[in-house]
């Protein structure tokens, strides 16, 4: 995971951070909100937004802080919203893009300008990113390669989009140290570890699978298309997708 993260996105892991293979990025959402929450901790979390969310927020003890987004900005969240929503005792920021369900992304100026109001509040964030090669307008920025912002940033992904291994349930979570070191302890007493055989699959794939990662990315990237232009024909009005497999 940390060569190919240096090797795709630049982004380098010292001894600062670590990571941990989860059992989905569903399993990561949830040991970080474990580990990082106090009872009352507060996490601002965009919507529309990814069914589990709010959820692993509150069954964590925290207190969820909907920021709503609308198709008038994309469905994306912008530094504004982020301070209107924060008050005391907001934790942390949870972002995912390409989002489900509406398929928003962001551009590096747009991260770096959310970046910048995240440290202004000296938040966490907590970034799920599990659709990130399905990006089509522009490159893909993990909000983690900005400066200043590995260190406050729990980055999630996993091979269940891009890698089309939705059943294996292999997903991945980097990040400081400490916090890391926190989720492994609740993680090896309730799951012990990700399925081995998923592990080795994984593997193969980060090794030998880009290839076809751009073939199905190209089909993707036709039927949305396709799909945003036949929709909005018969009346059913809808933004086009930067990312993912949706039209909200």
């Amino acid at each position: 995971i940390v060569k190919f993260l240096q090797h795709r996105y630049g982004l380098s892991y010292d001894s600062d951070q670590e990571v941990l293979i989860t059992v989905g990025v569903s399993e990561g959402l949830d040991v970080v909100m474990r580990a990082i929450l106090n009872p009352g901790d507060k996490v601002l979390v965009p919507e529309p937004s990814y069914v589990s969310y709010g959820p692993v927020v509150e069954l964590a003890g925290g207190t969820v802080v909907t920021i709503k987004t609308d198709i008038q900005s994309g469905f994306k969240l912008t530094p504004q919203h982020i301070d209107k929503a924060y008050t005391k005792g907001v934790k942390a920021l949870m972002i995912n893009y390409p989002c489900n369900p509406t398929g928003a992304s962001y551009t590096k100026p747009e991260l770096q300008a959310i970046a910048k109001v995240v440290k202004k509040h000296n938040m966490l964030v907590v970034s799920d990113e599990v659709y990130d090669e399905l990006t089509y307008d522009f490159d893909h920025t993990p909000i983690a390669s900005l400066p200043g912002m590995k260190e406050r940033v729990v980055y999630l992904n996993g091979f269940s989009k891009a890698y089309a291994m939705t059943g294996f349930r292999i997903g991945w979570v980097c990040g400081p140290k400490n916090i890391v070191a926190a989720m492994t302890k609740i993680h090896q007493y309730t799951i012990l570890c990700a399925s081995i055989t998923g592990q080795m699959a994984a593997q193969e794939a980060l090794k030998n699978s880009f290839k076809s990662i751009q073939l199905m990315k190209r089909e993707y990237d036709r039927r949305r298309r396709y799909m945003v232009e036949a929709l909005n024909d018969i009346g059913l009005k809808c933004h086009m997708p930067q990312g993912a497999f949706y039209v909200f």
